[in-house]
C-alpha cells in the first residue's frame, strides 16, 4: 500500500524531484507521484490507496494553485477522509482570482508546512534552515508518513508533571498531549478513526461515529489519547471539545467539558452557568413547540437548540482562532445514555440530535471528481460497548443516530513490546526484555489491556526509581493474574496503597459491608449475563461505607469523580476486570446474579413502558418474572435502586396478572359447567379445545397486540411482542428501512449467490430469536392438531397449514432451545396460528416468513462482510453455534470446522452467543431458518425489493429456501450470502424458523 501520495503541477517537476530525494534520504520512501509517462494518475492512485496510513502531500506553488486539477485532487482527498498535508512553497497565490479562492479554501481547512524560508527560485535549499526542515520531518511523521512507525506518539512531548507514570493502570488515558505521547500500539486504529471523521466532515454526514469494542479493548483511550490530540493539530479544520462521559448528569458533564475547553484558551466560564443556560433553552423550546401528531419534535424545536449550541461553539471557535472549524463532541461510554432517565438525559440526547441539522453535502463535478462541502459545525463520536449498541440505538431519544463505525479488536500480543517499552523509554526507564516476554505469555485472552496496564502501573510505582524494571520485580508482586486480587485484598484489609506486606484478615462486619457496597451498589449484569460496572452516586453510601470505599480508591481499584461543588459526585469500579479477577467479589456476585438480572429486566422494561406512554402492551412481567421483580421490593438494598417508574410498572403488571387469574378461573368454571351438560366425549374435547384457543386469543393476546398505529410510532430497533408472556410468542425487533448489496462477489461464494445486486428494504419487524420449543408448545396446546402431511396439502385442505403438531427435540432438550424437525409447511402452520391470535385471520394476518432479501438484510446488520462481525473466521466462536472438532468426531464430518471448545454438540439455548448490530441472535448457526421464496438457481431477474421471489423466472416452488447454517454445518455455509434449499416437507434437527411481521 502506498503511504504518501504527492500532488503537484508538472511545471514543478524539478523542485518536486528535490523534495522526493530529501524524503528518501529521511526514510519516507513509500510514495506515489504522477508522471507523464505513467498510466496511473493521482486520483486513480487515491482510489486504490485509501488505507488508514495513507496521506496526501500537496506541493502548493502558483502553478498548482492555478490548476483546477490540483484543487480537485485536494477535494477528493478531503472527501475520502485522507490526511492532507500542504507544503507551501509560495507566500501568496498571485494575481489569478481563481488561485486566490483556492488558497483561501486550503488555508481554511488544513494547516500545512511553510517551506518558503528554504525555497530559492526553482529549487529548495534544505541547508538554509534546520528549523524548517525539522518542522517538515515532524509533520510527516505525525501524519503517519512512515509506514513502519504509523502515527508516532513521539510527535507529542512527555509531561512528567501531568503524567508522573507513563502507565495509567485501570483508568483510561486522558485527552491531553501528555497522554498522546504515551499511547502506543494503536496507530492503525487512530488513523482509521481520523479518516472516518474527516470523511464525515467532507460529505456532510453528521451522524455520530461509533467506536465499538468489548470491555477492556481500549475504546476510551483510543478516542482520548489517540484521536483528539491529533485533531487539535489539524488546524484550522477541527476544534475538539474535551471528551466526557454522560455520568449521572449528562448536561453537567457536557457543560464541564465545554468549560474545560474554554479554559484551555484562557476563558473562564462556570460549568453550572453553562448547564443552566443550555437547560433553560431546552425547556423553553419544549414549551414553545408542541409535539406533532406522531409525537415528533417540530423543526422549530431543533432550531432553538441548534442556535444555542452554535452560540457556545462560536465562543470556542473564536477563542481557538478557528472560525471554520468543526467542533468534535466526544462522548465516552455512551451506553450510559440508554440506561438512565430524567430531564438531564432527555435534554442532552436532544442536543446530540440537534447537531444533525443543517449543512451542505458533497457535490460531484462534471468530470466525476468530488467538490467538498463546507461549514460542518458539529461532529459527534461515541465510544460504546459492542453489546450495548442495540440498546443505545433502540432508545427513542437517540433514534436516527446509527452510523457505521470502527470495531476495536483486542490488541495483538506482538504489539505489547511497543505498549510496554515505548512509554517507559521516554521516561528513561528500561524494561528488561525477559519481563516483556513474560507479560506477553501471561496476558489472558480477555481483559489483556487493563490487566497489563494495572501490572505496569504497579511495577512503575514500586521499581521505576531504580531506572530498570525486571522480571524478578514482576515475580515478587505475584504476576499479572494475581495483582488485581492482591491489591483488592490489601485494600480491604486497610493496608496503605502500595504496601505489599502481610495483611490481616478483615472482620466479618467489614466483609459484609464490602459485599453490600459492591453488590448491588457498584455492579449490574448486562443482557449477555456479564457483570458490568454501575455508576453510583457517592451519597448513596453511608459514612462508614464511604470510608471503606476510600481504601479502594487509594489503591486505584475504584474511581471517584466530580465533587460536591460540581454536583457530579459519583463512584464506580475502575474497570470490570475487577469483577473477573477478584475471587471474593466473584463469590459475592454469583448468588446475587438472578436478582441483578431481575433488576436489570425491570429497569429496561419499565423504561420502554414509560417511553410508550405506559401502554398495557408493554407490560411484560408476569408469572415467575413478576414474582422475581416483586421480591426486589422486599430487599432494602434493591428497593432503593428502583425508581418510582419502576415500582409503578411492577404494580401495573401485578394488576394485570390478578385480572388474568380471575378471568381464567371464570372460564374454567364455565368450561366445567358446560362439560357436564354435554354428553359426547368427542364434542366435549372439541369444545374445550376451541375454548382454550379462544381464551388464549382474548386474554393472552388481544390486550397486548400492537396496532399499526402503535407500530408506526416505534423507533428503529425498538422491540415489542403481541402477547402477555415471553414463552407464548416471539419478541420482535423493528428493523430500519435501508439498502444493501445482496449476494457475494466473484471468488467468494457460490454461483447461486450472484449476480450481486442492490436491494431496497422497507421497515419490518423480525424475531429477535428463533422460535423455541416453548413457543411451539403454546401453539400446539391451543390448536391440538397433528403435523401437516403431504396428503393434506395435495388434497387442498384449507385447514392443513393451521396450527402446530407435536415435534421431537432429538434429545437436545426443549424450553428455550429452537424448535426443530419442522418442515416449511409446519412453519406456515405456526404463522397461521399467530395471525389467528393477533388478527383473527389465519391467512391474512401480519405475521409471515421473511423473504430471502429480508433475511440477508437482517443477518448482515449493515455489513458487507462474510459474517456480521466481519471476515475473521476465528471470531466465529463468539457469535455462532457451529460445528467444532468434537462435533466433527461425533458425527464423522468431513468438512472444515471451527476450533470452538465451548460450542455445543447440538442446538444451543437462544441468545447463547453475541447478537449482530440489529440486536438479532443466532442469525449465523444454531438452526437453518425457512424463508418464503421459491428456489432459483441464481439471482438473474431477481427483484430489487424485499418481495419474496416465487415462481417467476423459472422458480421451483416445490423447493423452499432456508438460510443461516446450523450447529452441525461447515463454516462456509454460515456466510450471510449462503443459500440452501430442500423439499417443503423436509424435516431435520438442523432446521427451524424465525418469523417476520409486516408494519404496514
Amino acid at each position: 500500500m502506498t503511504t504518501i501520495l504527492v500532488s503537484h503541477s508538472r511545471t514543478d517537476n524539478a523542485i518536486v524531484d528535490q523534495l522526493l530525494d530529501w524524503m528518501k534520504t529521511n526514510g519516507f520512501t513509500d510514495f506515489f507521484v504522477e508522471r507523464g509517462e505513467q498510466a496511473a494518475d493521482f486520483n486513480s492512485a487515491l482510489r486504490t490507496t485509501t488505507g488508514p496510513c495513507c496521506i496526501c502531500v500537496f506541493v502548493v506553488t502558483k502553478a498548482w494553485l492555478s490548476s483546477e486539477k490540483g484543487v480537485r485532487e485536494f477535494r477528493s482527498a478531503s472527501y475520502r477522509g485522507i490526511r492532507a498535508l500542504p507544503l507551501r512553497l509560495v507566500d501568496e497565490p498571485g494575481e489569478d482570482p481563481a488561485a486566490t479562492v483556492r488558497w483561501v479554501e486550503i488555508a481554511s481547512e488544513v494547516q500545512g508546512v511553510d517551506l518558503t524560508p528554504i525555497v530559492d527560485g526553482a529549487s529548495i535549499r534544505f541547508e538554509r534552515s534546520a528549523k524548517t526542515v525539522e518542522t517538515l520531518r515532524r509533520a510527516l511523521r505525525a501524519a503517519g508518513a512512515l509506514v513502519e512507525v504509523g502515527l508516532d506518539p513521539r510527535a507529542f512531548e512527555i509531561d512528567a508533571e501531568k503524567q508522573p507514570s507513563p502507565f495509567p493502570g485501570l483508568a483510561s488515558f486522558g485527552d491531553d498531549d501528555a497522554d498522546a505521547a504515551l499511547f502506543y500500539g494503536r496507530s492503525t486504529d487512530i488513523a482509521e478513526v481520523l479518516r472516518k471523521l474527516r470523511q464525515s466532515r467532507s460529505t456532510g454526514d453528521r451522524r455520530p461515529l461509533m467506536i465499538l469494542g468489548a470491555s477492556g479493548s481500549g475504546k476510551s483511550s483510543l478516542l482520548k489519547a489517540g484521536v483528539v490530540p491529533r485533531l487539535r493539530r489539524e488546524a484550522p479544520g477541527w476544534a475538539p471539545i474535551r471528551v466526557f462521559r454522560p455520568g449521572v448528569d449528562p448536561m453537567l458533564s457536557f457543560a464541564e467539558a465545554l468549560s474545560r475547553t474554554l479554559a484551555d484558551h484562557r476563558i473562564e466560564e462556570s460549568p453550572d452557568r453553562l448547564r443552566l443556560t443550555l437547560l433553560d433553552a431546552w425547556r423553553a423550546a419544549d414549551d414553545a413547540t408542541p409535539l406533532g401528531e406522531q409525537g415528533e419534535r417540530p423543526p422549530a424545536f431543533w432550531r432553538i437548540l441548534r442556535t444555542r449550541l452554535d452560540e457556545v461553539g462560536a465562543r470556542i471557535r473564536g477563542a481557538s482562532r478557528r472560525a471554520t472549524a468543526t467542533l468534535l463532541l466526544g462522548v465516552d461510554q455512551a451506553e450510559e445514555l440508554a440506561r438512565a432517565d430524567g430531564e438531564s438525559f432527555d435534554a442532552f440526547c436532544d442536543y446530540v440530535r440537534a447537531t444533525l441539522e443543517g449543512g451542505d453535502a458533497a457535490l460531484e463535478s462534471s468530470d466525476g471528481e468530488l467538490e467538498s462541502r463546507r461549514d460542518v459545525k458539529w461532529q459527534v463520536v461515541f465510544t460504546i460497548r459492542s453489546d450495548s449498541l442495540p440498546e443505545l440505538l433502540g432508545d427513542p431519544r437517540l433514534r436516527g443516530l446509527e452510523k457505521d463505525g470502527l470495531t476495536l479488536r483486542a490488541l495483538p500480543a506482538y504489539r505489547f513490546d511497543d505498549v510496554v517499552e515505548g512509554p517507559a523509554k521516554r521516561y528513561g526507564v528500561e524494561i528488561e526484555p525477559a519481563l516483556v516476554a513474560k507479560l506477553k505469555e501471561d496476558a489472558p485472552d480477555s481483559d489483556a489491556l487493563p490487566l497489563l496496564a494495572f501490572a505496569l502501573e504497579r511495577l512503575w510505582r514500586g521499581f521505576a526509581a531504580a531506572g530498570r524494571i525486571t522480571l524478578r520485580d514482576y515475580e515478587n508482586l505475584g504476576g499479572m493474574s494475581v495483582m488485581i486480587e492482591r491489591a483488592a485484598e490489601r485494600a480491604l484489609s486497610g493496608a496503605l496503597a502500595g504496601d505489599d506486606g502481610p495483611r490481616q484478615k478483615p472482620p466479618k462486619a467489614v466483609l459484609d459491608l464490602c459485599a453490600a457496597i459492591f453488590v448491588p451498589g457498584l455492579a449490574q449484569f448486562n443482557d449477555e449475563g456479564e457483570a458490568t460496572k454501575r455508576v453510583a452516586a457517592w451519597s448513596e453510601f453511608s459514612e462508614e461505607a464511604q470510608l471503606l470505599l476510600q481504601r479502594f480508591i487509594d489503591w486505584r481499584l475504584v474511581t471517584r469523580k466530580g465533587g460536591e461543588a460540581a454536583g457530579g459526585d459519583t463512584v464506580e469500579v475502575a474497570h470490570e476486570a475487577l469483577f473477573r479477577e477478584w475471587q471474593l467479589l466473584k463469590g459475592w456476585l454469583e448468588p446475587e446474579k438472578a436478582r441483578l438480572r431481575a433488576l436489570r429486566g425491570v429497569q429496561v422494561a419499565s423504561k420502554l413502558w414509560e417511553n410508550n406512554t405506559r401502554s398495557a402492551a408493554d407490560l411484560t412481567h408476569f408469572g415467575k418474572r413478576l414474582a422475581d421483580a416483586q421480591s426486589l421490593l422486599g430487599l432494602d438494598r434493591y428497593r432503593k435502586l428502583l425508581t418510582q417508574s419502576d415500582r409503578a410498572y411492577i404494580g401495573d403488571c401485578a394488576a394485570v396478572e390478578r385480572r388474568k387469574t380471575r378471568r381464567r378461573q371464570a372460564l374454567l368454571a364455565t368450561s366445567a359447567g358446560l362439560g357436564v351438560s354435554l354428553v359426547l366425549g368427542s364434542v366435549v374435547f372439541a369444545f374445550q379445545q376451541e375454548l382454550r384457543r379462544e381464551y388464549t386469543r382474548l386474554f393472552e393476546f388481544a390486550p397486548f397486540v400492537k396496532t399499526m398505529e402503535d407500530l408506526a410510532g416505534l423507533d428503529d430497533l425498538a422491540s415489542f411482542r403481541d402477547c402477555a408472556e415471553p414463552a407464548l410468542c416471539p419478541e420482535l425487533v423493528v428493523l430500519p428501512e435501508g439498502r444493501f448489496l445482496m449476494g457475494s462477489e466473484e471468488g467468494v461464494g457460490e454461483d447461486d449467490e450472484r449476480p450481486r445486486r442492490d436491494v431496497s428494504i422497507a421497515r419490518f419487524a423480525v424475531g429477535r430469536f428463533e422460535i423455541t420449543h416453548d413457543h411451539w408448545r403454546a401453539c400446539a396446546a391451543a390448536t391440538g392438531r397433528q403435523l401437516v402431511t403431504q396428503l393434506e396439502v395435495d388434497a387442498g385442505d384449507a385447514a392443513a397449514p393451521y396450527g402446530c403438531g407435536a415435534v421431537g427435540d432429538s434429545g437436545f432438550g426443549r424450553g428455550d432451545r429452537p424448535a426443530i424437525n419442522l418442515s416449511w409447511y409446519d412453519a406456515q402452520g405456526y404463522i397461521a396460528w399467530l395471525n389467528d391470535m393477533v388478527a383473527g385471520d389465519p391467512e391474512h394476518g401480519p405475521y409471515r416468513l421473511m423473504s430471502e432479501a429480508e433475511w440477508e438484510y437482517a443477518a448482515r446488520g449493515g455489513t458487507e462482510t462474510a459474517f456480521h462481525w466481519g471476515d475473521d473466521v476465528e471470531k466465529i466462536c463468539d457469535f455462532a453455534n457451529v460445528a467444532n472438532k468434537d462435533t466433527k468426531a461425533k458425527y464423522a464430518l468431513e468438512w472444515d470446522v471451527a476450533d470452538c471448545v465451548s460450542n455445543f454438540l447440538e442446538t444451543s439455548p437462544i441468545g447463547s452467543f453475541a447478537p449482530n448490530a440489529f440486536g438479532l441472535y443466532d442469525m449465523h448457526g444454531n438452526v437453518w431458518e425457512w424463508v418464503a421464496d421459491c428456489w432459483h438457481v441464481s439471482y438473474l431477474g431477481a427483484p430489487h425489493t424485499q418481495t419474496a421471489w416465487l415462481d417467476a423466472d423459472n422458480g421451483d416452488c416445490s423447493m423452499a429456501v432456508f438460510r443461516g447454517g446450523s450447529w452441525r454445518i461447515a463454516i462456509a455455509n454460515l456466510r450471510s450470502a449462503n443459500r440452501e434449499k430442500d423439499d417443503r416437507f423436509y424435516r431435520n434437527n438442523l432446521v427451524g424458523l424465525r418469523v417476520a411481521r409486516s408494519l404496514e
